[in-house]
């Protein structure tokens, strides 16, 4: 675990400074970014910190904003359809990550404004190569656990980093705080190049899991990050709120201080992992005795895109859906972006989804979901199938909701690739472009030579088989080119190379093999008359069929099979001649193949 090294960059009030890029005046302004819904001023979903300075906060409406900081510009999200339009921020998020992968390492989207980071081999080619680090090299980097009693904060920061450089030896045998060392330089000249590149700020945290580096990520913000040594893992926990920790902030969180009776994450140092895995189950039972020691093994997934694609609104108090015609109305919206955004991820990714999710909620703080299978991309196919969802799942009476839903969202994810389908049909039509240079240089190196018909591979079976073996034996060197098969198979440049000749001796020769190929004759096998080798096929089909009129106009001799004895069998009715047969004594007795034809 101490070798792996994981960091998460996390852009610093990401939707303001977005804002602020496309309107330079409000940079150094308190600014906060609003909703659609112009209800009190619109609810805030993104404050700067020149705005929470002064108290506001991302649970307010804009009004209230207002009351708390009068000079605060309130930036309204563009809205399509009645619905907010976040493709800007989106945008601006993948331009962060192009400036990330500059960097050659793992990346893992955690949403708009993260990313998670393996840094591990990454570090490893940095102490190959170079092993110095001062702290000019780390002028932003917080380290826990190495605290200054220092008032000024910086200069305490400052010598907080050097005693931390000082303990990190590189020719320690327990390297894993100089890695972290390495690490922390990376991350700095990452978040300068995110800055230069776009003209956002970020943070970071630096550990050696995503728990652990998500937790010191916003310790110290904006524009700061922080490293967490394994070995300060409990000097963090001493007074770390369990809720804090990544995956414990929902119900697990919940259920866990109230069987446990604790509040703190060092309190759950003392359970063992039996005791964990009888009251939690054994799967995170032994999840939590890890992670109660810094232990996570959960690996950052290089994955750049979006793992589903949805989106979702609110309808608070008197707005909240009441008809089912409100319903149809608003799956209907929230299938339209979701099919754009669809379009263009295939467009970018070629991949399609499987799976449908529809999310809705009654009361504030409830959430229910609803998941089925998506067949089609299309707005119309899936706003209906979302419906079937939705209406299984709850009480319409006489087209009314029985209970109003004030969240309702669409989403769609499980995407698979399809990149070699939509290449298969196109590999029949274009050819490669080593193709296309062999058969232009073919076409302008070789003159025209003069069609040779061919003739057909020979029969393995049969007279014609016969005749063929006979002239080999007799002339191999003139037969050898009629009597082999056409080649299909491509020759290599070398073979081509020693194989071409000058142009005027290509038709020399090809004439006078053509000239001799006519002249030539030979015996026929059946008869013994000479016949050109080129008439012999004709030839020899007409005594084929000799043979084929002799056979059919042969009498057949019956097979008369033997019969049983007389005494076994029942009585049969004596056989009587025909009057033709008495009357015709020089009749036939024998039934030839004709007789079966004309028979009545």
């Amino acid at each position: 675990m101490r070798e792996r090294i994981v960091a998460l960059v996390d852009m610093d009030c990401f939707f303001c400074q977005v804002e602020q890029r496309i309107n330079p005046e409000l940079k150094g302004k308190p600014v906060a970014v609003v909703q659609y819904n112009k209800w009190r001023g619109g609810g805030i979903i993104a404050v700067n910190y020149e705005a929470r300075a002064c108290g506001v906060t991302r649970h307010m409406r804009g009004d209230e904003a207002k009351e708390k900081c009068p000079e605060i510009n309130l930036v309204h999200v563009p809205s399509i359809n009645d619905k907010a339009d976040t493709s800007r921020y989106r945008e601006a998020g993948k331009e962060v990550i192009n400036v990330i992968c500059q960097f050659n390492c793992a990346v893992q989207r955690a949403s708009v404004d993260e990313a998670f980071l393996d840094l591990t081999e990454a570090v490893d080619k940095r102490i190959g190569g170079e092993t110095q680090v001062s702290a000019d090299h780390l002028p932003s980097t917080h380290v826990v656990g190495f605290e200054s009693q220092l008032e000024n904060k910086e200069e305490g920061r400052s010598e907080a980093v050097q005693e931390w450089l000082r303990k990190s030896d590189a020719s320690s045998e327990d390297d894993h705080d100089y890695r972290l060392v390495v690490a922390a330089k990376m991350v700095e000249e990452m978040r300068k190049a995110i800055f230069t590149q776009t003209g956002f700020t970020c943070s970071a945290g630096i550990a050696h899991n995503k728990i652990l580096s998500k937790l010191v990520c916003g310790m110290h913000k904006p524009n700061q990050q922080t490293v967490l040594p394994i070995s300060k893992v409990p000097f963090l926990y001493e007074t770390l709120p369990v809720k804090k920790v990544r995956l414990l902030g929902g119900k697990l969180g919940d259920t866990l201080m109230e069987k446990l009776g604790i509040n703190y994450m060092s309190e759950l140092e003392k359970f063992s992992e039996a005791e964990l895995c009888q009251k939690f189950e054994q799967r995170n039972g032994q999840w939590l005795y890890n992670i109660a020691r810094g232990i996570d093994n959960e690996e950052v997934e290089a994955r750049l895109i979006p793992k589903s694609i949805g989106c979702c609104k609110r309808f608070p108090g008197k707005t909240a859906l009441k008809t089912k015609q409100e319903l149809e109305h608003w799956i209907q919206e929230l299938a339209v972006e979701v099919c754009a955004r669809l379009d263009k991820d295939y467009e970018e990714n070629c991949r399609r989804p499987r799976n449908l999710v529809v999310q809705w909620s009654v009361e504030v703080g409830s959430s229910n979901s609803k998941t089925g299978f998506l067949s089609h991309f299309d707005q119309p196919s899936l706003a209906r199938d979302a419906m079937i969802l939705l209406c299984k799942s709850i009480s319409i009476e006489n087209s009314k909701v029985k209970v109003p839903i004030q969240f309702l969202g669409l989403s769609v994810g499980k995407f698979t690739e399809e990149r070699n389908k939509a290449n298969s049909i196109a590999k029949f039509f274009k050819p490669s472009s080593a193709s296309e240079t062999k058969v232009n240089e073919t076409i302008v190196s070789d003159p025209p030579v003069p069609e040779v018909k061919q003739e057909a591979p020979p029969i393995k079976t049969g007279p014609m088989s016969f005749f063929l073996r006979n002239l080999k034996k007799k002339d191999p060197e003139k037969n050898d080119a009629r009597v082999a098969a056409p080649q299909t198979s491509v020759e290599s440049d070398e073979d081509e190379k020693e194989s071409v000749k000058s142009d005027s001796d290509k038709d020399v020769e090809t004439d006078k093999r053509c000239q001799g190929e006519e002249e030539a004759e030979a015996p026929c096998p059946q008869c013994g008359k000479s016949v050109k080798i080129l008439d012999m096929s004709e030839h020899l089909d007409h005594h084929v069929a000799q043979e084929l009129h002799k056979e059919l106009n042969q009498p057949v001799t019956p097979v008369i099979p033997p019969q049983p004895s007389t005494s076994a069998l029942p009585k049969k009715r004596k056989y009587t001649k025909s009057k033709t047969q008495s009357a015709g004594g020089d009749a036939k007795k024998i039934r030839s193949i004709q007789s079966f034809f004309n028979k009545k």
